[in-house]
Formats: C-alpha cells, structure tokens, sequence
C-alpha cells in the first residue's frame, strides 16, 4: 500500500484568529496529531491509515508550519496561543474533547493542553511505530 493516500482530506480551519491546515482521514472520535519541530502533518504519514480505521484522524500543521498561517510576532508561538489554537480545531471540527497525539513539540503542546484543560483532551504519551521497511 502506497504511504500516500488518496482517501486523505486536505482542509482549512478558523482558530484563535488564524488559518491551520490540516488532513483527515476515517470517521468517529477524533484523534487530533500535533507534530514535531520542523515537521508538519506529513510526519504523521504512516500513522494516519492505521488509527482512520478506528478514529477521524486530524493531522494538523501547527501555526507557523507548512501550510498553515504564520504570525509574524514572536508572542504568537506561546503555550497560551498554541493551546488556543488546538481547543478551536476541535471546537471547530465539531467535538468536545479528542485524543491528542504529539511528539516534540507537539507533544509539549499536548502535555500543556492537557493539564490546562483536561476535560477536552486524553493524551497519548508515545506512538511506537515499526516500519516494515
């Protein structure tokens, strides 16, 4: 099977005042993916047909990444903005809470998120993923 999927959804979000790209695969819970420092949603590639058959997977591009805007002041990449912006994404999309998935940055994003509102979020703490490659 190839890595890229044409059953993927490439879309746009409103949050916290700015535009975040995201892909989406499956239908369900949601499962919101926050990716890494300097990756964007393509990292979660491999990840993305797996969880789809259980979940609706929401792969997004973090504020300043690929897609997604990028404000030019420094104070717009704090925690405060960051988490704004992901409790919009899953307001937005419909839901009232998902599973968060994050590595690097994203999982300091997510680690933040769910301390500070920890009735949206149910995090994972590490995804182990074998390739068979």
């Amino acid at each position: 099977m190839s890595v890229l999927n044409s059953s993927w959804q490439h879309d746009f979000i409103m949050s916290n005042g700015i535009q975040l790209h995201y892909v989406t695969q499956g239908e369900g819970k949601l499962m919101l993916m926050l990716h890494g420092f300097p990756e964007f949603w393509y990292s979660w590639r491999h990840q993305i047909p797996e969880f789809a058959k259980d979940y609706k997977v929401v792969a997004l591009d973090l504020r300043g990444y690929n897609e997604s805007d990028k404000p030019q002041a420094l104070e717009a990449y704090n925690i405060k903005e960051l988490r704004q912006d992901i409790e919009g994404v899953i307001t937005g999309l419909g839901y009232e809470n998902c599973i968060l998935v994050g590595h690097g940055l994203g999982r300091r994003d997510r680690v933040e998120f769910c301390l500070q509102l920890s009735s949206n979020g149910r995090a994972i703490n590490r995804v182990k993923y074998s390739s068979s490659r």
